[in-house]
């Protein structure tokens, strides 16, 4: 017979970091420190001194068990005061550098050390000695399961191991035990008394709370583990003296400034504009909590959507506005309120996106030991934005779940990220549709190197001129197709959605894609599309009989292309909705058709949909319109299905550029990228 398990009840927190412990790799859930030992110590010594800090924090010698048929477990507070994990890694034989790869595979594989809950011990600790230069010769290696502390737990363990054995300047009645705080916490979640402060959290639309869907590859099989990894970015001084000086110029705090453009960024590549970030709230606003050790933290969903004409100013204002008050009743949030009633994402995760922001402040008296590094993973996530602020230093940090995203897609989403910031930080006066279409190049987050053309007067790619026009001009119209038009911004933010798409499904410069539309705004998104995602494109007649497409799609490298639904027919002389154009057997209707605002008929060429042959460019010199003719010429008017908006009086012709077949854009791209001399 079974003795009957007596315990505390779970946290909130700790039930929701328990679901996700029940969905596999356990280990992933931590939080986890290095700490530099600055003078020479003795690892008795240190263990004793670990082992008061376990008597003293009862969360470190918790563990959770589950009485028969009950699926959520009872946390136990174990009896025995010196139950510490603890080993010593004597390093000092080594070589030099021996030693420093050691430590950094030790480092590196710590997080993630597996950890019996059910018996313990929760807190386990790792010594490594190792020969240097005086503050070098040892470092700690910290690390507790999520459902007993956070980051800020850690913080606080290691400020208590630096005082230890100091004389005490105030007596000590010991610090909140964190059984006390689930049951008061619990006690906020159900009490009649807090019915008013719950229901912020109850009446909001669930469907404002799923996190975003964002375009991003993985293998399925990979996906129901969670194995997250981290890409660190270091902002620099210039750029973090900005972001402060921004943020007190709009009367917010610096992290709602990122959390405006992190917001921004992810707004450009999800399928939809209405999801939620989950933002993390420490839930320590209570002077006792704030020298107490357990899983506090709660990562609580932000809702706060751009304007499509909105400042940053503005849009930062408003989420300032919304992070207040969630920040006053952040205590009666809890995730059984709104689970049941939210769809499943495909990662599991509640929050697919997600931010924190840590202001750090140096451990006091902190003489023998120094803290690192700390970080702490207690929510399930796609993609996550860390902010570390030590007053001296600002770091960017990009996790990622490694079953969704890959190293190289976190890279270019780092990259946006800090290009997004820069820009922001550079001209706060600029609308959010002129930021969301900033780009940058990978590595260091400053905008994309400018691609020298393939032919004509050597200028930009015609993809990065949209963008920087898209940056100026973002409500100057683009492209007009019949009664269809696109403004910059509009055109250059769907093919940067495409391009998200497209590099997921992996696309690359050795990859041609196939694009089979008709001449329609879509196309020229598509087109676009293809060039951000640094492919090579492959027209393709939607016209061509069946058996002719599989067939040139056959002896291409690539086996997909993009289409549309709409088949092909005729339009007559430009009257046609968008997408239809002149018909596959050129039939007198069409063929010599005068269309409005050509200036001579057109004639379509014998391979009609993506291969022009020249119209007479500014100075009557023939432009080649990417690929081969049969004969003839098209002017932009056979482009009834691709009428061109501004421009067109000011060249007085049209070109190709970059082996762009038949695009022309309005305005200041048309003259500088055509090279009709504008």
């Amino acid at each position: 017979m079974t003795s009957a398990i007596e315990g505390y009840r779970l946290s909130t927190q700790q039930r929701h970091i328990w679901g996700l412990l029940a969905a596999g790799r356990p280990e992933s859930y931590a939080a986890w420190c290095a700490v530099r030992v600055q003078e020479p110590c003795d690892p008795r010594q240190l263990r004793a001194a670990l082992e008061r800090l376990a008597a003293r924090h009862e969360i470190l010698r918790t563990v959770f068990r589950r009485p028969a048929g009950v699926e959520v477990p009872l946390q136990v507070i174990s009896d025995d005061r010196t139950e510490v994990g603890f080993e010593t890694h004597d390093l000092r034989e080594l070589p030099a550098d021996e030693q420093r790869k050691r430590y950094a595979e030790l480092r590196e594989a710590w997080p993630a050390r597996p950890v019996d809950l059910e018996h313990g011990p929760a807190l386990s600790a790792a010594l490594v000695l190792m020969t240097g230069k005086p503050g070098d010769t040892a470092q700690l290696l910290l690390r507790l399961p999520a459902v007993c502390a956070d980051e800020a737990s850690l913080r606080v363990l290691v400020g208590e191991l630096a005082q230890d054995g100091e004389p005490d300047d105030e007596p000590d009645d010991g610090p909140l035990q964190y059984a006390d705080f689930a049951q008061w916490q619990n006690d906020l979640l159900t009490a009649e008394e807090f019915g008013l402060e719950r229901e912020y959290w109850l009446g909001q639309d669930p469907a404002g709370l799923v996190g975003p869907e964002l375009p991003f590859s993985g293998h399925s099989a990979e996906k129901a583990l969670f194995r997250p990894a981290v890409l660190r970015r270091q902002l620099q001084a210039e750029l973090r003296t900005g972001l402060r000086e921004l943020a007190w110029q709009l009367g917010v705090e610096p992290s709602t400034v990122v959390l405006a453009v992190w917001r921004l960024l992810l707004e450009r590549i999800a399928t939809a504009a209405d999801f939620a970030v989950g933002v993390r709230f420490d839930n320590r606003g209570a002077e006792e909590l704030r020298s107490a050790v357990g899983a506090f933290v709660k990562y609580l969903p932000s809702s706060t959507r751009s304007g499509s004409d909105e400042s940053l100013a503005g849009f930062a204002r408003r989420l300032q506005d919304e992070l207040d008050r969630m920040g006053e009743v952040q205590e009666y949030f809890g995730w059984e309120q709104i689970e049941s009633r939210l769809p499943q994402t495909r990662s599991g995760a509640l929050f697919t996106a997600a931010f924190d922001w840590s202001a750090v402040e140096p451990v006091p008296r902190a003489r023998t030991f120094q803290l690192d590094e700390a970080d702490a993973v207690t929510e399930r996530f796609e993609v996550r934005v860390a902010a570390r602020d030590d007053g001296g230093s600002l770091r960017l940090d990009l996790w990622y779940d490694t079953g969704v995203l890959s190293p190289v897609d976190a890279r270019l989403l780092s990259g946006q990220l800090l290009a997004v910031l820069r820009a922001a930080v550079a001209d706060p006066g600029t609308s959010l549709r002129a930021l969301a279409v900033v780009d940058a190049a990978p590595e260091d987050g400053r905008p994309a190197d400018r691609v020298p053309a393939t032919g004509g007067r050597g200028t930009d790619a015609v993809h990065v001129q949209v963008a920087e026009q898209a940056r100026r001009h973002p409500q100057r119209e683009a492209v007009r197709v019949l009664d269809r038009t696109l403004s910059y911004a509009e055109l250059d933010e769907g093919a940067n959605r495409l391009a998200h798409h497209l590099r997921s499904l992996g696309a690359d410069a050795d990859r041609p894609i196939g694009l089979c539309l008709d001449r329609s705004v879509d196309f020229v998104v598509g087109l676009l599309g293809i060039m951000k995602a640094g492919g090579a494109y492959l027209p393709l007649d939607p016209a061509l009989p069946a058996a002719r497409r599989s067939e040139l799609l056959g002896r291409r490298p690539d086996r997909g292309h993009l289409g549309g639904a709409r088949r092909a027919g005729c339009a007559g002389p430009g009257r046609g909705p968008a997408g239809r154009r002149p018909c596959a057997d050129r039939c007198a209707q069409c063929r010599g058709a005068r269309r409005p605002g050509l200036r001579r008929p057109a004639r379509v060429c014998d391979l009609h949909v993506g291969f022009y042959r020249g119209a007479e460019g500014g100075g009557g010199v023939p432009w080649q319109f990417g690929g081969v003719c049969g004969g003839g010429w098209c002017a932009v008017g056979v482009a009834g299905w691709f009428a061109v908006c501004g421009g067109v009086d000011a060249c007085g012709g049209f070109g190709s550029y970059g082996g762009v077949p038949g695009v022309v854009f309005g305005g200041d791209v048309a003259c500088g990228a055509v090279g009709c001399g504008g």
